[in-house]
């Protein structure tokens, strides 16, 4: 377990923040660990991407997909 406000790592060392792709998770077990994000994304938790790569689009329920759902467009063509 880490102290002073610390998070366990994916490789197991307390750090300060958790590494892109993963984010601080409070544990009643084992305390703050980074916990990864769902694939091919940057999130603030599980349900909440806030970036897609790998060129998928992030969609208004905070997934990332493949196309834009119904009724949207996609803007550029980079990773959103």
């Amino acid at each position: 377990v880490c102290d002073n406000g610390r998070v366990l790592s994916p490789n197991m060392s307390c750090v300060d923040n958790c590494p892109n792709g993963y984010f601080r998770n409070a544990s009643e077990k084992i305390g703050n660990n980074c916990t990864a994000c769902p694939p091919s994304s940057k999130c603030l938790n599980l349900t909440h991407i806030t970036e897609c790569k790998n060129a998928r689009y992030l969609n208004p329920d905070f997934t990332c997909q493949m196309d834009c759902p119904r009724g949207l467009f996609q803007l550029g063509d980079k990773d959103t």
